[in-house]
């Protein structure tokens, strides 16, 4: 794992899939993470921010939101302070046997995590070595820890489509405000604001989430009946976390040979 601090926030970041597994403003932690979270090196890590790539949802040629949170990254800046105040680090993915024999492209993929006081960035990049274009999809699977689902209100998705897919992925239009949850959600929202307020998280903190880049945002909880379909959750997790995803899924990004794309999110508690 690489460990971030700045005063008395920290980070931490798992080299198995590049997940953060904690970050903690002021000592008290902002992302859910399951007891039950399996660090085998085999099975995505349950909780913190996953990240998916190259595919969103099911894939044919591969497992579930792709390989990247399955694979083992390496370090490829150690700790150190940025330029712009903070601390940060840098973890890289590059394609191998095991990538090409799911998605048979030359590519690399850099991440970086920058804590900064009461907020943590998140840069993603990821480059075309190859001589032929490719597509893919990508998304930061974020957990944000409650203190109880039925409080909390996320800002950002007013007059946005979104795909439905508790509800056979039919489409809709989001009416409302601040999006709440009382029941099992799972919606694809396409070109939302670039940012979006989550509020009455853990603590009854407020959360600011800015993205660039990443289009989307899926909202996810899988409530109490689906929960049980987890074997790495707790029965009652599904109380203790929503699920507020920046990505690029509702259409693929398409990337020609030796050019690379660019995105970041921050999190930032804001009061």
């Amino acid at each position: 794992t690489v460990c971030l601090s700045c005063g008395s926030d920290s980070a931490v970041v798992n080299l198995f899939g590049a997940t953060v597994t904690s970050w903690k403003v002021d000592g008290k932690e902002a992302l859910f993470l399951s007891e039950k979270a399996r660090f085998d090196g085999e099975t995505p890590i349950r909780g913190g921010i996953p990240i998916v790539f190259p595919h969103f949802g099911p894939w044919e040629s591969g497992p579930l939101h792709g390989f990247a949170q399955m694979l083992q990254w390496t370090v490829r800046e150690a700790p150190h302070e940025s330029d712009n105040g903070g601390t940060t680090t840098a973890l890289g993915l590059m394609h191998s046997p095991t990538t090409r024999d799911m998605w048979d492209y030359r590519f690399e993929a850099l991440y970086r995590v920058t804590l900064k006081k009461s907020e943590l960035v998140l840069d993603l990049e990821v480059t075309n070595q190859d001589d032929a274009p490719f597509d893919f999809t990508t998304l930061l699977h974020t957990y944000f820890l409650l203190s109880n689902v039925r409080d909390c209100l996320i800002s950002g998705c007013k007059g946005c489509s979104y795909i439905d897919k508790v509800r056979n992925s039919t489409d809709c239009q989001e009416l409302r405000e601040f999006v709440s949850v009382s029941g099992p959600i799972d919606n694809v929202y396409k070109k939302t604001d670039m940012s979006h307020t989550l509020k009455n998280a853990a603590g009854g903190r407020t959360i600011l989430v800015t993205k660039q880049n990443l289009p989307d945002t899926v909202v996810w909880n899988p409530w109490a009946e689906g929960i049980k379909l987890f074997e790495d959750l707790d029965h009652e997790d599904y109380n203790r976390y929503i699920c507020v995803e920046a990505g690029y899924v509702a259409e693929p990004v398409r990337l020609s040979p030796n050019s690379a794309f660019k995105a970041s999110c921050s999190l930032k508690v804001t009061s």
